[in-house]
């Protein structure tokens, strides 16, 4: 009956620290399960973090860049309305020069006309031809 007793309790025994011992893995198991999500929830905001920070230097990278690219732009227009201007400028001169010739031409050549004119009657009237 000892034996008996002795083995029931040992199996009583084994049980209870059967028990025991699964109730400390579970509790184990628990605790590293929340640690485990703690860590992966500051990795993930970690994460998130790192990702906003990216964004908002791609974003402030793009918006230099599009002020630059303006700029070059504006730059680029400015450079050819002053080849413009300078064209206008060179062909207006050109024309008003050929004009002023064109003018001085057709003076002179009345002038020239007036003056044979002139000493035609001059002859003329010395000759005593006045017609």
């Amino acid at each position: 009956e000892d034996t008996q007793l002795d083995m029931l309790m040992d199996k009583a025994a084994t049980t209870i620290q059967a028990t025991w011992r699964g109730h400390l893995t579970r509790k184990q198991i628990m605790t590293e399960q929340a640690a485990a999500v703690t860590i992966q929830a500051a990795w993930r905001r970690y994460i998130a973090r790192e990702y906003r920070a990216m964004q908002r230097q791609e974003e402030a990278a793009q918006i230099i860049q599009a002020h630059y690219r303006g700029y070059m732009t504006r730059q680029a227009l400015a450079e050819c309305q002053q080849a413009a201007t300078t064209i206008q400028a060179h062909w207006r001169g050109y024309c008003t020069r050929r004009d002023l010739i064109q003018h001085l031409h057709g003076r002179v050549i009345k002038i020239w006309t007036l003056s044979n004119w002139h000493v035609l009657m001059t002859v003329a009237v010395s000759l005593g031809h006045l017609f």
